[in-house]
């Protein structure tokens, strides 16, 4: 499966649990007045940088999971931040990746790197139990 497909499957995922995730691209760009030229060229008038995405190394996807609070705080439900790096069967984290998600867990966020669905349930059901079976979705 092409990694642009397993994460739309990552994605729909994380909806029917009941939380989302977005497309968090990270990257650098140049913006400004733009002017096409006769041979198809841009021309990029007071050019700027423009940094987009998070942070270096954040997830590919980012949202949120609903959490239930425990009974002390009267049944409340509130979203942790979530972040997945979704990568083909043969891509690896760079270190940058893996330093995120750490972080991310550590503080106390639901994060991690996901290559196939087991790893997506794995990440995403460190604190939702209420996923679907991945068998009963199969696509």
């Amino acid at each position: 499966m092409r990694e642009a497909d397993f994460m739309r499957r990552c994605m729909k995922r994380a909806t029917d649990a009941g939380g989302r995730l977005f497309r968090n691209n990270v990257g650098n760009g140049w913006v400004g007045r733009m002017s096409r030229n006769r041979d198809g060229s841009i021309t990029i008038s007071d050019p700027r940088p423009l940094h987009a995405g998070l942070a270096v190394g954040s997830g590919d996807l980012i949202g949120w999971m609903p959490v239930e609070i425990t009974p002390e705080m009267v049944g409340q439900t509130v979203a942790i931040f979530t972040s997945v790096e979704v990568k083909g069967a043969r891509g690896r984290a760079s270190q940058g990746q893996i330093v995120w998600a750490d972080v991310v867990s550590r503080a106390g966020g639901i994060s991690g790197i996901a290559k196939t669905d087991t790893d997506l349930d794995n990440i995403l059901c460190k604190h939702a139990d209420h996923l679907p079976d991945v068998d009963s979705k199969k696509e």
